[in-house]
């Protein structure tokens, strides 16, 4: 399953096209960010997914912001304040979301 193209993440993230040293990295994150949208969420991959398995457009820019935050911030940190999830992404989650 493709649900995102690396080279948007990449492009995304501001990594030149050609540096292939955090794919792995990165495709990682893909894959933890998708779980969490589904989670956090609670839609279902039809509902998340177009017809070519890909990444509708709300869901697609909450992923691009968590693959950023866990990208940016890959170890623990503290400075002082307490750090929530990016408010886009926030925003971008409470659209799809399921309320029951």
């Amino acid at each position: 399953m493709n649900i995102i193209d690396l080279s948007i993440v990449k492009e995304h993230l501001n990594i030149d096209a050609n540096y292939n040293g955090d794919d792995h990295l990165i495709s990682l994150y893909v894959e933890t960010a998708y779980e969490q949208i589904k989670g956090d969420s609670g839609c279902t991959e039809e509902e998340l997914l177009d017809n070519s398995g890909a990444l509708m457009p709300i869901p697609r820019q909450a992923l691009l912001l968590l693959v950023g935050d866990f990208y940016a911030y890959r170890e623990n940190t503290y400075n002082g304040t307490l750090t929530i999830q990016p408010k886009g992404y926030q925003r971008l989650i409470n659209i799809i979301r399921h309320y029951d």
